[in-house]
């Protein structure tokens, strides 16, 4: 048994292919982790409440009420995943440090991940560029 680190953007968190995929290697690999985005979910909410927001360097910025958005968003996310596939550690791009909710691109917590893994599956749509990933040993990218 093998252990396996998945990175699910956001805009896949509800593809039902991509969930009953994960679902399958639960069974089967010792130890399953999960890394979600939020992508157009959170982009979405926070156009709904008028939250300006950017990105800079692959990372979303915005006011300190868009960060409260983003991390009930995350929470929802959670939850929703949590029911879906019991037994997996789940890893959010959005938390709490110091006191202070924080944003990191989850492409990048792959990299802080990575060595706690024997193999991570990165899901993706297609024509995301993910070369950042090219030289990183065991990692298979599935575009849908």
């Amino acid at each position: 048994m093998i252990s396996i680190l998945f990175k699910v953007s956001g805009d896949l968190i509800y593809n039902k292919e991509v969930l009953n995929e994960i679902k399958e290697s639960i069974n089967t690999n010792c130890c399953v982790g999960l890394i979600y985005g939020l992508g157009t979910i959170l982009s979405d909410k926070l156009r709904e409440k008028n939250i300006p927001f950017s990105y800079e360097n692959g990372i979303r910025q915005t006011t300190p009420k868009g960060l409260e958005i983003a991390l009930n968003v995350s929470e929802d996310v959670k939850k929703f995943l949590q029911s879906k596939l019991p037994n997996i550690i789940l890893i959010s791009p959005i938390n709490y440090l110091n006191g202070q909710i924080t944003n990191t691109n989850a492409d990048d917590l792959v990299f802080k991940h990575i060595k706690d893994y024997d193999s991570v599956v990165i899901y993706t749509l297609k024509g995301r560029n993910k070369n950042k990933f090219k030289d990183a040993p065991n990692i298979q990218i599935i575009e849908k």
